[in-house]
């Protein structure tokens, strides 16, 4: 600090005490006034001589506190903002330096300050951050591509397309990564979790910018909305983008998605290979296949609506050459005709699986006349129904087996229809139909004489006439290996008997009723002598000493009544089980006493068995019951006294568990189960509600 500037701090001070001592008051009052003056001088002085020490020590942050005090203290001189830009530029906070610097500067250069140092200092630190803020490394600059790829591959979609927005540099980049998550695009009413509908409210230029950059990557594209109110919006963006590699479209029942639908199919149609449409999507079958010849699965509604491109409307256009390519065709709704469906066999030569929602048992006699060698899978069944049963997600796939008949409750079919299709196909492994209540024994007596070294699987119902002949199925049929029977009206005393002299290699063998059908009906009563004899038998081949050990690993018992404790404790003994259904057992006949049979199958957990599914209900299963128990895949349903102490346990003493399912247990809630599975992370919790 200059001895001139303590010289006009101590001079006045020194006047105004001689001037006060001799009395003269206005002297000394005019000389301390100009003293307090200085001393703010000298205060802004020693704050400049501190920054200055904070800088070289490298204590940039207190600097700028200080700078910005003397800024307060001294508005009009520029050396506060000088060191208040130099700190913040020391901690690479450019955007604020700036800010500091543009707080003083005039928005253009004069004269009248080209000659004042901390003037021209302040325009060089302003440049300074300028360049430093748009030559900065960018972070996704400095990783490599396959670690962008991990990050990525963690943010939902909504998130990638905001990244994407961030700049140039940050688009290409994520782009250039192979994302899983950019591979496929849905819109959707449900909140499964991606936002891309909330994305597309709260920046629509932001979402189609980034979307119309994104749609050369789509490969998987889904339009689920059925009530959204800006639907309209969103179909008019996707018809504006090309999708030229999309794979997969999935669109479900909107009238507003009609009219970009020839769009989309045409702009995808040399890659488009599966495509799922809604019922009320008015294109034609045919129309699809001639214009996008590499379509290998198609699922569309049957009626005939003419679908609208080059310039051709109102035409039914025929197929006019092979699609060898289609292998998988699913016609929703009932309608097609006879000779669409002789075509569809006709050209498409390689057809593998055909599902018709038809009961016209004339679809059966095309199949025979017009056979195709390559078809392996055919399923009939009524519109609005499904083969699979609903409230069963664990129900058994049969596309695994090499030729298939699926015939779901189609009550017109008979053996005479059926017989020629399955000598047709020759080598048929799996086998579903559903009888009708009101059928007669000549209906299926061609069955009785039936006899195939290939039926592997077969999933039936019968009345008590026709018991007799698919008892002689499962006599003439040694390889049989799943056996389902569904839609009980009778004991099946005599096809239990059947299965149990005939099938020693038996792998899975079930008794399943959907709700609808058990929901009071008394005919489902199941007759439990002999189903405990049957289980008995399988338990006894393991405890003598024969060749023929047992290999069932699998049973099935759903919505079934008359089930005694006593059986369920009798298949329990079955040391070969890896899968045990019990469900829907406790009606108004018989309620079994589910607590025994869970106890003894967390005893046989402990030890050397391994169960790998297990889906049981109970009303008076408790924790107790439950200890020690383990495997794969659990579900619980409808258990009442489980609480959530005992799932912790459970949890926290698995070693196999991956998938559990709770449904309908009164005290675990869902929230509460989340947080139970939230730290094991190879769990995955399933919680379903009934609607």
């Amino acid at each position: 600090m200059e001895h001139s500037i303590l010289n006009q701090l101590t001079m006045p001070i020194h006047m105004a005490e001689h001037s006060l001592r001799d009395g003269h008051l206005a002297t000394a009052i005019k000389c301390s006034t100009v003293a307090l003056e200085n001393l703010h001088e000298i205060q802004c002085e020693l704050l400049s001589i501190r920054v200055a020490a904070y800088q070289r020590q490298g204590n940039f942050s207190k600097a700028h506190d200080d700078a910005v005090i003397l800024q307060k203290e001294m508005p009009n001189d520029f050396r506060g903002y000088v060191y208040a830009a130099e700190s913040l530029l020391k901690q690479e906070k450019m955007i604020e330096a700036i800010d500091t610097c543009e707080a003083i500067l005039p928005r253009r250069r004069t004269k009248f300050y080209a000659r004042i140092p901390q003037h021209q200092a302040l325009w060089r630190l302003r440049k300074t951050a300028i360049y430093n803020q748009r030559h900065r490394m960018d972070p996704i600059k400095k990783l490599p591509y396959d670690v962008i790829t991990v990050i990525l591959d963690q943010l939902i979609l909504s998130d990638i397309l905001c990244c994407m927005n961030v700049s140039k540099t940050w688009c290409y980049c994520i782009l250039a990564c192979c994302v899983k998550n950019l591979n496929s695009l849905e819109f959707s009413d449900k909140d499964d979790g991606n936002k891309v509908m909330d994305y597309f409210y709260d920046k629509p230029t932001e979402f189609y910018r980034a979307i119309q950059l994104l749609s050369d990557q789509v490969k998987e594209l889904k339009i689920h909305c059925y009530s959204n109110p800006k639907i309209k919006e969103v179909s008019s963006l996707l018809g504006n983008l090309p999708f030229r590699h999309l794979q997969s479209l999935s669109v479900d029942d909107c009238d507003d998605v009609d009219p970009i639908l020839p769009t989309l199919l045409n702009n995808s149609k040399y890659t488009l290979k599966n495509l799922y449409l809604g019922n009320t999507c008015k294109v034609n079958v045919n129309e699809i296949l001639d214009l996008c010849p590499n379509i290998a699965m198609l699922q569309c509604s049957a009626p005939i609506y003419p679908l609208e491109y080059n310039n051709t409307k109102h035409q039914q256009i025929q197929l006019l050459h092979p699609h060898s390519n289609l292998t998988h065709l699913h016609i929703t709704t009932k309608g097609i005709q006879i000779k669409n469906l002789k075509q569809i066999l006709k050209y498409a030569s390689n057809l593998h699986k055909l599902t018709l929602a038809e009961e016209n048992p004339n679809i059966l006699r095309v199949f025979h006349r017009q056979y195709n060698n390559h078809l392996r899978h055919i399923c009939l069944h009524p519109e609005g129904t499904s083969p699979h049963n609903n409230s069963d997600s664990e129900y058994i796939d049969t596309t695994r087996f090499n030729g298939t008949i699926d015939i779901y409750h189609c009550y017109n079919v008979n053996s005479g229809l059926l017989l020629p299709i399955m000598n047709n196909q020759r080598r048929t492994e799996a086998l579903s139909l559903t009888v009708s209540p009101e059928c007669h024994l000549e209906d299926w007596a061609g069955f009785s004489t039936f006899a195939s070294p290939y039926l592997r699987y077969i999933k039936l119902s019968f009345t008590q006439e026709t018991e007799d002949v698919f008892a002689n199925i499962v006599s003439h049929c040694p390889s049989l290996e799943e056996i389902l029977i569904h839609n009980l009206s009778h004991p099946p005393r005599l096809f239990l008997y059947s299965v149990k002299y005939s099938l020693p290699n038996l792998r899975c063998f079930g008794i399943e009723n959907s709700p609808d059908h058990a929901r009071g009906n008394p005919n489902i009563a199941v007759g439990d002598h002999a189903l405990r004899e049957f289980f008995a038998h399988y338990a006894s081949l393991e405890e003598k000493n024969t060749s023929s050990l047992c290999s069932l690993e699998e049973i099935r018992l759903r919505n079934v009544s008359n089930v005694e404790t006593a059986t369920l404790l009798q298949l329990v003994k079955i040391h070969s089980l890896k899968a045990i259904h019990i469900v829907g057992l406790d009606h108004d006949f018989v309620r079994p006493s589910k607590a025994p049979v869970m106890r003894e199958l967390a005893r046989k957990a402990k030890g050397l068995y391994s169960f790998n599914c297990l889906v049981l209900d109970g009303h008076d299963i408790t924790d107790q019951d439950m200890e020690g128990l383990d495997c794969t895949v659990l579900r619980l349903e409808r258990m009442p006294l489980i609480t959530k102490e005992g799932m912790k346990d459970l949890l926290e003493r698995s070693k196999k568990l991956k998938t559990l399912t709770i449904f309908e247990c009164e005290k675990l809630d869902r929230d509460v189960m989340m947080d139970l599975v939230a730290d094991i992370k190879r769990i995955q919790l399933v919680y379903e509600i009934s609607y």
